[in-house]
C-alpha cells in the first residue's frame, strides 16, 4: 500500500500508454487479448434489435468471453431479456484488452464502434453481464446507461432464472470487487 496514495495500476496503465505510443510496447504481452479483441469487433461482431423492431430500450451486451464460453447461456439470457424487456443485442468487446495494453488508438476505434452501435439502436441502455465491461462502458463511455443483468434478474419475481440447484459457489472477479450494487445483485 502506498502510503502517499498512489495509484500504482493507474501509473503501470499509463507507462504501457506511453511505449505504445512510442512503439516500444512488445506485442507479445497482450497479443492474444488484442486478436480476440479484433475478432469480436469484426468478424464477430453483431449489433440487432429485437424482431421487428428498429431501436429498443434495452440491449443485451454479454461480453467477449461469456459469449464465446457459454453461448447456450448467452442465447437464453438474450431470449428472456427480449421477452421480459424488449430487448435487443450488442455482441462485441468492451474494449478492455486495448485498454489493458495501452493502446488509445484501438481503445477509441473500439469505443466509436460501440457507440455508433449504441445510436442505431435508440440508445439503450445496455444489460451487461461482465464486470469487466461494466467497469469500462462506467469509465470510458460515460453517456451510455447501463445496467448489470444480475440486477435485473435479482428484481425477478416468477422464479424462472433460479438456478436447479440449492447452493453454488461464485467467483467474484477483480472489477467486480468495488461495484457493491453488483455484488449486491449476485
Amino acid at each position: 500500500i502506498c502510503p502517499e496514495g498512489v495509484n500504482m495500476g493507474e501509473l503501470f496503465r499509463a507507462s504501457r500508454e506511453a511505449r505504445v505510443e512510442a512503439g516500444i510496447q512488445p506485442a507479445a504481452f497482450h497479443e492474444f487479448w488484442l486478436r480476440e479483441l479484433d475478432f469480436a469487433s469484426h468478424d464477430g461482431f453483431l449489433a440487432a434489435a429485437p424482431a421487428g423492431k428498429e431501436t429498443c430500450s434495452y440491449a443485451f451486451f454479454p461480453g467477449c468471453q461469456l459469449t464465446a464460453s457459454l453461448p447456450e447461456h448467452t442465447l437464453k439470457t438474450a431470449a428472456w431479456l427480449e421477452r421480459e424487456y424488449g430487448a435487443g443485442v450488442i455482441l462485441g468487446c468492451c474494449g478492455a484488452p486495448a485498454w489493458w495494453a495501452g493502446d488509445r488508438t484501438l481503445r477509441e476505434e473500439n469505443e466509436g464502434q460501440l457507440t455508433a452501435a449504441w445510436e442505431a439502436l435508440g440508445k439503450p441502455t445496455l444489460v451487461l453481464a461482465c464486470a469487466s465491461c461494466l467497469e469500462q462502458f462506467t469509465r470510458n463511455l460515460p453517456d451510455i446507461p447501463v445496467v448489470s443483468l444480475y440486477q435485473l434478474l435479482a428484481q425477478q419475481k416468477d422464479g424462472s432464472f433460479t438456478p436447479p440447484y440449492a447452493s453454488c459457489a461464485i467467483f467474484d472477479p477483480c472489477a467486480a470487487r468495488l461495484d457493491d450494487t453488483m455484488r449486491r445483485s449476485v
